[in-house]
């Protein structure tokens, strides 16, 4: 799914649940944020949806709005971050 994502122009992504394959994801140059991690696949549960408003761990993510996160945390903007700030 990381490979999906870096070949989509995405940077990272955050998953309202578990990750798998940590190591193979620490060692690519794409984030992943998750609420932990599982050493088995999961099922598949559908197809998923785009564009739509989520709310995870209480922080609402609207479509267009832009996150930026790290180690230490998540930040949410209405508008793109100059990286040089």
């Amino acid at each position: 799914m990381a490979q999906l994502g870096l070949n989509n122009g995405w940077t990272g992504v955050m998953v309202n649940g578990a990750n798998r394959d940590c190591e193979a994801l620490a060692s690519m140059d794409f984030g992943v944020l998750a609420m932990g991690a599982v050493p088995i696949r999961a099922g598949f549960q559908g197809g998923g949806q785009c564009n739509i408003t989520v709310t995870i761990a209480g922080i609402v993510f609207t479509p267009g709005s832009y996150a930026y996160c790290d180690a230490d945390g998540i930040l949410l903007s209405r508008a793109e971050i100059d990286p040089g700030f």
